[in-house]
């Protein structure tokens, strides 16, 4: 028993190391693609990992999601995005190192329409990520049109 114990917190222990250095190392937009890749997957959990502590609570509506599929993402090379997020949005009252902004173009199915605030169809959003410091992992901080 004491050995099945041992051996159930080493693998645990290594999981948690694995996904402490994936989401170090990831950059912002491999975590907007891996955002929705874990939304397809239901991964509600996970899913808490790719965003600020502000979205924490935020009500994903998984159960209702047939499918989602990230069609394109393209950086904001113009800074205007991150710009706006700056100037307008969250970014005017938080102090983030690095500021990066997509436009990313998703395909929704939902299981139900009307049961979501997003209705089936083609969306086109501004993703903005964020890092606090050159120690801090990328996140996901604000979305929209």
């Amino acid at each position: 028993m004491k050995k099945y114990f041992k051996i159930s917190i080493s693998i645990l222990l290594i999981l948690i190391c694995y996904m402490v250095y994936f989401y170090q190392t990831i950059g912002p937009e491999e975590l907007v693609k891996h955002h929705f890749k874990l939304q397809n997957q239901n991964a509600f959990f996970r899913i808490k990992a790719t965003v600020t502590p502000r979205h924490l609570s935020t009500n994903w509506n998984l159960n209702n999601i047939d499918e989602i599929k990230l069609l394109n993402i393209e950086e904001d090379t113009t800074g205007k995005i991150a710009e706006d997020y700056n100037s307008n949005g969250m970014g005017s009252t938080k102090n983030y190192q690095e500021v990066k902004g997509y436009v990313v173009t998703y395909a929704l199915k939902n299981k139900v329409d009307g049961k979501s605030p997003l209705y089936s169809g083609e969306y086109n959003f501004n993703y903005v990520t964020v890092k606090k410091n050159r120690f801090s992992r990328w996140l996901i901080d604000d979305w929209g049109i």
